[in-house]
């Protein structure tokens, strides 16, 4: 096994001392990826859309589900043939919009710009994300906070939470999207080098991932009871994203050489400028993105989640 640095009671990162090259395999390989991936995706496109198809089928779908026929055009024309930013944003769009009450008057929001929803409170503010460890707002000031996407890329995880609490009321919330290790235990190179029994090859794997991705992931949901800061306490942490949608997402993202944001241009130009790939990839990932987000409580339940969202209350002082 490879080694791990362990840091801010079992934070799962790179190894700051391991300075080994990533490691380069063929279904990631540029010239791979550029003369085949635009006709080799489609068909498997189509066989993963078959293959969870009966899992949503039976998956009724929430009264306030987001994932709405404008916000999901304009993903699909910003990641023409990428299905993990899609899936990422869409699944990230409805947990917020599923645990949003109402009611508050001002809120403090990072990350969320980019989602198909946004909250209603009066008072609204945005901050980026590497100011959320020193906020310049006036303490007690606020009575939800959301952090989307970023507490697992914070060096200070301990000093965001700290400062939340300086910021929100006593009473009020903190809503953030944090990453397990079952995020990178779930690409699919991962998952088939443990398959294959070639351990090592997948400890290697996973400090590439950490490395490029420059995250720093909980072991897993029982992390946030046992090592939350004062004065927080703890309202629930709902798991989302399976992992089994993450290997089939990462799969194509290998194809699109990357994972997650926007394909290189020497590849989605190809399928853009195509008119028939072009409207075969829009019809695969709409009907594949609606699918994994209708049936993503049952493909966790199955497998297992790779994100959460956890929800916290500020303690009286």
């Amino acid at each position: 096994m490879a080694r791990m640095f362990v840091a801010d009671r079992d934070l799962i990162q790179a190894d700051p001392l391991d300075l080994r090259r990533p490691l380069q395999l063929p279904l990631t390989g540029a010239w791979f990826c550029k003369c085949c991936s635009p006709l080799l995706m489609p068909p498997l496109y189509a066989l993963a859309l078959a293959g969870f198809f009966p899992s949503s089928r039976s998956c009724a779908l929430e009264p306030r589900d987001a994932h709405g026929a404008d916000y999901l055009a304009s993903l699909l024309t910003r990641y023409p043939t990428s299905l993990y930013p899609i899936l990422a944003l869409l699944l990230q769009t409805r947990v917020y919009a599923l645990e949003d009450e109402g009611g508050a008057e001002n809120s403090l929001n990072a990350g969320l710009s980019h989602l198909g929803w946004s909250p209603e409170e009066r008072n609204r503010r945005e901050v980026d994300s590497d100011q959320v460890a020193s906020l310049d707002i006036a303490s007690g000031s606020i009575d939800v906070y959301r952090l989307n996407n970023i507490i697992h890329q914070s060096q200070g995880r301990q000093e965001v939470l700290r400062e939340a609490a300086r910021v929100v009321r006593p009473g009020g919330l903190l809503l953030l999207t944090d990453n397990t290790a079952g995020w990178v235990e779930s690409i699919w190179t991962v998952r088939l080098a443990r398959a294959m029994g070639r351990h090592l090859l997948a400890a290697r794997l996973i400090q590439d991932k950490l490395k490029s991705s420059h995250q720093r992931l909980v072991p897993d949901a029982d992390w946030w009871t046992t090592h939350l800061p004062e004065p927080w306490a703890l309202v629930a942490v709902r798991p989302f994203f399976s992992r089994d949608a993450m290997t089939c997402a990462s799969l194509f993202e290998s194809l699109n050489f990357k994972l997650g944001g926007a394909g290189p241009e020497w590849l989605t130009g190809r399928v853009v400028r195509n008119p028939i790939l072009r409207s075969v990839y829009r019809w695969l990932l709409e009907a594949l993105g609606r699918t994994l987000v209708r049936a993503d409580a049952r493909l966790v339940e199955r497998s297992g989640a790779t994100s959460l969202m956890v929800i916290l209350r500020r303690r009286p002082s």
